[in-house]
């Protein structure tokens, strides 16, 4: 029976994205980090020898790599939300600066 639901799920998630790779699943303890990696690294060709010769330390398809680019989309997250607090206090700053002058 869930083996009949699989083409519809496809269907509905191909509606938002486009899918390049599957995985079939008997528990949620079987969706892993580690498995997800795993099988897009083996659904894609990955010429290990061409990225040595560009000098890649990390291939982009490990769990260093997604590790890596977690933390600095962390990172990035927390500047961009320091930056809308830091720009928020500043018009505060100038409302109440505006409105001290508008009472003179």
């Amino acid at each position: 029976k869930r083996s009949a639901q699989r083409p519809k799920m496809e269907e509905l998630m191909g509606s938002y994205a486009s899918i390049s790779v599957t995985m079939e699943l008997l528990t949620t303890s079987d969706l892993t980090l580690k498995s997800v990696v795993d099988r897009v690294r083996r659904a894609v060709v990955v010429d290990d020898d061409v990225l040595d010769r560009d000098k890649a330390t990390v291939s982009v398809f490990s769990m260093e790599a997604f590790q890596q680019a977690l933390q600095e989309e962390k990172r990035s997250r927390m500047d961009e939300l320091r930056a809308q607090r830091k720009l928020r206090m500043e018009q505060s700053e100038a409302t109440r600066e505006g409105s001290a002058y508008s009472e003179r």
